[in-house]
């Protein structure tokens, strides 16, 4: 398996120079991604010598010391990490859309409570929209015009930004990027055993905003079942990885039923580490992959990956990575799939990330954690 390192990591942990942040981010809520985000800010942290002090989970069981909650009593503990805190991070991942206004108010609020402290804040790569609602734009524009630092993580979160009237926005890469290791690493697989080549498959039951969103799925889940039936159904094991947990196991099982294979489909079970997700994607032939830290994890293990993106986030990632993919709001989705599938078995050599633009997103995600964490940043 090949993994790749920015140039901008040292790989060595330094001693807290006493810079103590509180971060505001969406993990504990079972998604492989925002966990992840968390972790790899955390790792950041500690080879740059300053200390995620407290952070704020979703999980209000959560037993870590410096975990606090918003939420009942929870929420003088959130007011006293405020105020003991150097500095206020946000982020990162998708967290400026309006699929729901907890977040974006629990945002606002953390910023406004931090600059009534006078205490520095910064959006460390979030992901910005979908916007769906008036009020939800407005949300954003009050955060990004309160915030004291924005990085986004993609060209469209900057132009919804600019669209919304806010333009001082540097643009830096997720910061999962920055949790690459040097190329050539290995990491053990025996988690998965194949005498088959192995397609891993990563769907997500999407359109839920939408009056027409059951319709729309049914339509989307049998695309995408229809495509994997013409190409590598019969030939291929094919594993189904749930990044958000229990939500994608749904979204598996309904389109493995409408499969034909030779091998059962096997499913991952339960909260997925992003270790766990390196390895699977690390024994792949072929990743297909809706979720968007599925794509992530296949391009840092140095498989070949298919996108079906489902957001803009998911295009501007394969984007980034030069990867070939397919909007799933595309009429032609199910035959421009098998298209792409239908190559990958033709040609060992289709769909495989280039080093050079993993290393390139590895580097801006280290750029981005340095800003955001108030760290010195090298002249680009």
């Amino acid at each position: 398996m090949r993994r790749y390192l920015g140039r901008q990591a040292t790989g060595r942990t330094n001693t807290s120079s006493g810079r103590r942040i509180f971060l505001v981010g969406y993990s504990g809520a079972g998604n492989l991604g925002d966990d992840t985000i968390h972790e790899a800010i955390d790792r950041a942290a500690n080879i740059l010598g300053v200390e995620i002090w407290r952070y704020a989970t979703r999980n209000r069981h959560d037993p870590d010391h410096r975990a606090v909650y918003f939420r009942g009593r929870g929420v003088g503990n959130y007011l006293r990490a405020c105020r003991g805190a150097d500095r206020v991070v946000l982020g990162g991942g998708g967290m400026l859309k309006d699929e729901g206004f907890g977040l974006l108010i629990e945002v606002l609020l953390t910023i406004l409570v931090a600059r009534a402290l006078r205490k520095p804040t910064a959006l460390v790569a979030v992901g910005v929209g979908p916007l769906y609602s008036r009020t939800g734009r407005w949300l954003v524009f009050a955060i990004a015009r309160l915030v004291g630092l924005i990085t986004v993580r993609d060209d469209d979160s900057a132009q919804v930004l600019a669209e919304l009237g806010v333009d001082s926005v540097e643009v830096v890469a997720d910061s999962i990027f920055s949790l690459a290791e040097p190329r050539g690493s290995t990491l053990d697989v025996s988690i998965m055993e194949s005498a088959s080549p192995i397609a891993v498959i990563s769907v997500r039951r999407w359109f839920h905003l939408d009056p027409d969103g059951d319709k729309l799925w049914n339509a989307l889940r049998e695309s995408i079942a229809s495509a994997l039936n013409g190409t590598i159904a019969e030939t291929h094991q094919l594993c189904f990885v749930n990044l958000y947990w229990p939500r994608d196991a749904h979204a598996s099982e309904e389109v493995a039923s409408a499969l034909r294979t030779t091998l059962p489909p096997t499913f991952s079970s339960g909260l997925m580490r992003w270790d766990d997700m390196t390895s699977v994607a690390s024994t792949a032939d072929i990743v297909v992959a809706m979720g968007y830290h599925a794509v992530a994890a296949a391009a840092l293990s140095g498989q070949r990956v298919v996108a079906l993106p489902y957001e803009p986030k998911g295009i501007s990632l394969a984007k980034d990575l030069g990867l070939p993919s397919v909007d799933v709001d595309d009429p032609e989705f199910s035959e421009k799939l098998r298209e792409l599938l239908e190559r990958c078995v033709r040609d060992a050599e289709f769909a495989v990330v280039d080093y050079e633009r993993v290393t390139a997103l590895a580097d801006r995600s280290w750029r981005g954690l340095r800003l955001a964490l108030g760290t010195p940043v090298a002249p680009l």
